[in-house]
């Protein structure tokens, strides 16, 4: 009995590590993904100080934020340029009359901007200003992002918190 039990324990240790040994892990059973990026291109030198960049679907443009050598400085000599999908600028200073414009958001036809210490709403359709919204106690705004309903979120990166604007559909932005 005992020599039985015996060689049953030896045929099931020998066909369990027999099994265990043909079988391929999930990096086996899968091949190697190749992965890789090359510059496609760059744009010209012109742009100064170039801080943030955002895709326009709707008409097929970039925006570039250019500071224009002072992050936190209130001089005006700031500028949004335009620039193709094949990097050609379109029109260097479309938007001008801005410090320091750093991250952007789109909201249907309105561009935003994150300016030193306001929010500057530009209409995309003109390159017009629309609106400059003060923010009560900002010190450097950085980067701004929109939600589903048009609200936006500002980073302030001096003081340390991010500043929320509502969009109110009979007034627009409070």
């Amino acid at each position: 009995m005992k020599i039985t039990t015996f060689f049953f324990v030896l045929i099931c240790a020998v066909a369990i590590s027999c099994k265990s040994g043909t079988k391929k892990t999930t990096d086996e059973q899968q091949p190697a993904r190749q992965f890789g990026i090359s510059e496609v291109w760059r744009t010209d030198t012109l742009l100064l100080t170039p801080e943030s960049v955002i895709y326009d679907k709707k008409r097929d443009v970039f925006y570039v934020s250019n500071l224009n050598f002072e992050p936190r400085k209130k001089d005006g000599n700031g500028f949004i340029s335009k620039i193709d999908l094949d990097g050609k600028i379109v029109n260097l200073r479309w938007i001008e009359g801005l410090s320091s414009p750093k991250g952007m958001a789109i909201v249907g036809d309105t561009l935003f901007t994150a300016d030193v210490d306001e929010v500057v709403a530009m209409d995309i359709n003109d390159g017009s200003i629309i609106r400059k919204i003060p923010i009560e106690g900002a010190k450097m705004l950085n980067d701004i992002t929109s939600d589903n309903e048009g609200n936006l979120y500002i980073s302030d990166s001096d003081a340390n918190l991010i500043h929320f604007i509502r969009q109110r559909k009979d007034v627009g932005l409070v």
